[in-house]
């Protein structure tokens, strides 16, 4: 059911006020993020443990696009929203976000083939991975605001176009993530034991990209077709004799791919499902 705002609730909307006492920095981030992605104007942090935990709270500011601190004193914090989300092209963010994903794909691969990864690597895919997760909430934002406004002017999107892009966004935050921890994981394998994964990870990264392709061009063809293959489980063909390995690791690695591929299937159900209007 929707209710319309009157010009009171509104207002309301405008600010909102997070009470820090007795709140460790996970749980504040938590109500700064929520307050972030729910659009609100300004972010009044308040309580006399400010001071002390300032400096943390400052960076979680700063992981997010489209906000800054603009007062503060002992006890109060003031945070300012100065996105304007017409000014911000949604598909450019979610290409982005695609891009950064397929790189880490690619980085995969030739870890697997011939490299060991370094800490600086290891230190590059987590920052690409902070990055993804920013950009993703950044999308959310955008979108939470067309929906409530009925479209953003420059998109010609309609509500049911934002809800497909809020399901992708989170998809291929979850793939990002579930990347980062298989990549930290392959690390501590030695050689002949990470070479293993290399076809999987082949058959993996060709389902994302086909995926994707058909996501921008709406085709509903490849989009079958990559929904085929989770179901008629030709992943197991590749995981199989890797699940007889009686190994933790491998064990750990295998449910992050299976967690992949059904993000994968998930794209192709929005391209499935979605409605020309």
């Amino acid at each position: 059911m929707f209710i319309s705002n009157t010009e009171e609730e509104k207002k309301e909307k405008e600010k909102i006020e997070i009470e820090i006492n007795e709140k460790d920095l996970r749980e504040i981030t938590r109500e700064i993020i929520s307050a972030y992605i729910n659009n609100y104007k300004i972010i009044i942090l308040s309580g006399n443990e400010l001071r002390e935990k300032i400096l943390e709270i400052k960076k979680v500011v700063q992981g997010l696009v489209g906000i800054e601190m603009i007062e503060q004193n002992s006890n109060t914090s003031i945070i300012k929203d100065v996105l304007n989300p017409k000014e911000v092209p949604v598909e450019d963010i979610l290409r982005r976000i695609d891009n950064m994903i397929r790189v880490i794909f690619f980085d995969l691969e030739s870890f697997l083939k011939e490299k060991n990864l370094q800490k600086k690597d290891l230190k590059m895919i987590a920052q690409t991975e902070e990055e993804i997760d920013r950009l993703s909430l950044l999308l959310l934002k955008i979108i939470r605001k067309g929906l409530e406004t009925n479209g953003i002017s420059k998109t010609n999107l309609s509500p049911t176009n934002y809800l497909d892009l809020w399901w992708l966004t989170l998809t291929l935050e979850k793939i990002g993530d579930e990347l980062k921890e298989i990549i930290l994981l392959l690390s501590k394998l030695n050689f002949s034991a990470k070479k293993q994964f290399y076809f999987t990870f082949n058959f993996i990264k060709d389902s994302y990209i086909n995926a994707m392709n058909s996501f921008y061009k709406k085709n509903k063809k490849l989009a079958h077709e990559i929904a085929k293959r989770k179901e008629e489980k030709i992943l197991d063909r590749y995981l199989g004799c890797l699940k007889n390995k009686n190994n933790h690791k491998f064990s750990a690695i295998i449910g992050k791919i299976e967690a992949i591929q059904n993000a994968i299937y998930q794209i192709s159900k929005v391209v499935l499902d979605f409605k020309n209007e």
